[in-house]
């Protein structure tokens, strides 16, 4: 099968159009996720579904036994985590996955908060 690979462009002439670019694509996303999701590898395999979809962010678990994650990526890696998050790893049982627009904070990896 082939796929398509979306290239950055370059403007040797205006570098500002470049960085106006990312800006467009970058988004973010806060996530809360209910039911048995701690105590399940919930966060650990969060965060790598996020390296494979070129993520960053973070993910915590919450007072409530809920937990909590803020990515930011394209449009189309962000689905796919939210995908992800309505199963999560094998063990969990995803009640309900609240999702709400984020400011883009621009991360450089994605990391487990305790």
């Amino acid at each position: 099968m082939f796929g398509y690979v979306k290239i950055k462009p370059t403007y040797k002439d205006d570098e500002t159009t470049a960085n106006n670019y990312d800006e467009i694509q970058m988004i973010a996303k806060q996530i809360i996720i209910k039911g048995k999701v701690q105590g399940v590898y919930f966060r650990a395999s969060t965060r790598a579904q996020a390296k494979q979809f070129g993520l960053t962010g973070w993910v915590k678990n919450l007072p409530t036994g809920d937990v909590e994650m803020y990515i930011e990526g394209t449009q189309h890696t962000i689905d796919q985590m939210i995908l992800w998050a309505h199963t999560g790893p094998s063990h969990a049982k995803v009640e309900e996955v609240i999702i709400k627009e984020a400011q883009v904070k621009r991360f450089d990896s994605f990391t487990i908060l305790r």
